[in-house]
């Protein structure tokens, strides 16, 4: 993990340098932290049907069941499904320190059974960010309200563009301090 784990944290220190200025770069910086460390990370069987359930639909069309299952495979084992794991492995290094801190906000506060759906979120915006260059909502570019962890507000826009709450990703704070805890748990459990 030595190398791996070195990449992962000079990306992370390059997010902290940058937070402040560029929260979208930093962003992109902190999920890169995480994707270096979940590339063989473990995240169960997964059918075809998970990926894609309309090419799985056809491929159930095939009748020669031996050919059926072979396509499947190759279908399947072109996927590396890097953000499953990169939400897996968050997941799995997620400790309840992290939940309990004392200075977490009143409002805007993110509860843990929410933390899947938002890992989602991040990883889809920053694959948009980055391949078609879609921006971050604009709300993580000012400072949150009250503290907040991730915006409350009923939508933001900005020009054309307009985001609704179940688009929303928490603020660049929250999640530098989450992927903190992460590489520090990963560190911790991994050790020799």
């Amino acid at each position: 993990y030595h190398q791996s784990f070195m990449l992962a944290v000079r990306l992370y220190h390059r997010a902290l340098m940058m937070i402040e200025e560029q929260p979208d770069m930093a962003y992109l910086n902190l999920v890169s932290a995480i994707e270096t460390l979940c590339q063989k990370h473990d995240i169960g069987e997964v059918t075809l049907s998970d990926f894609d359930p309309k090419l799985a639909e056809l491929v159930d069309r095939v009748e020669n069941e031996d050919l059926r299952s072979r396509i499947g495979q190759t279908i399947l084992g072109r996927q590396q499904f890097i953000g499953r794991r990169f939400a897996a492995f968050i997941l799995d290094y997620m400790e309840e320190g992290f939940w309990t801190e004392a200075k977490r906000p009143k409002v805007g506060k993110i509860k843990p059974e929410e933390l899947a759906d938002l890992l989602k979120r991040i990883y889809d915006q920053r694959s948009r960010t980055l391949h078609t260059g879609e921006p971050f909502p604009v709300s993580i570019f000012y400072p949150p309200i009250l503290g907040a962890e991730i915006d409350f507000s009923l939508g933001v826009s900005n020009g054309e563009r307009k985001w609704k709450p179940k688009e929303f990703v928490p603020h660049p704070h929250f999640f530098e301090r989450l992927v903190n805890h992460v590489l520090k748990t990963f560190l911790r459990r991994n050790q020799v």
